[in-house]
């Protein structure tokens, strides 16, 4: 008769404790609005370390609005500490200034629900409203 019963020195693999891992489920993103409402909307992903955003067709985000110079701002990406994306809007060559919070600005880093404004309130037509959202992320 064969023994099959196991012998002392044999080794039981079990898999690792699993660790949830992070991931990204919406970029950062740019929603672009009129007050008053000029039929005009659009979201922009921001992707890429350097962003540009006129009324020139060849820039990254193209606004064909009047208000907007044909090169307006230009986005940069920041490196920061957590590895998540991060940017800052910087005002380029352009006649109707950025705006946040009823204050003049040439350069802004975003964060989550800000709101930069092209466009001077009481002088201009209308104004554009760019609303900067962080990106979202999930676990797996």
């Amino acid at each position: 008769m064969i023994n099959h019963a196991p012998t002392p020195d044999a080794t039981i693999i079990t898999p690792a404790a699993s660790q949830r891992k992070k991931m990204l489920l919406k970029p950062p993103r740019l929603l672009v609005t009129t007050e008053p409402d000029k039929g005009f909307q659009a979201t922009f992903d921001l992707a890429g370390e350097s962003l540009t955003l006129g009324r020139a067709t060849d820039n990254n985000f193209c606004v064909p609005l009047s208000i907007i110079s044909r090169y307006h701002a230009l986005f940069t990406q920041l490196n920061n500490e957590l590895q998540e994306p991060s940017y800052k809007i910087v005002q380029r060559k352009s006649v109707n200034s950025l705006w946040f919070k009823g204050k003049e600005v040439s350069e802004k880093v975003l964060e989550h629900g800000d709101t930069i404004e092209i466009g001077q309130r009481g002088f201009a037509e209308y104004i554009v409203k760019l609303t900067y959202q962080g990106p979202e992320y999930g676990f797996l």
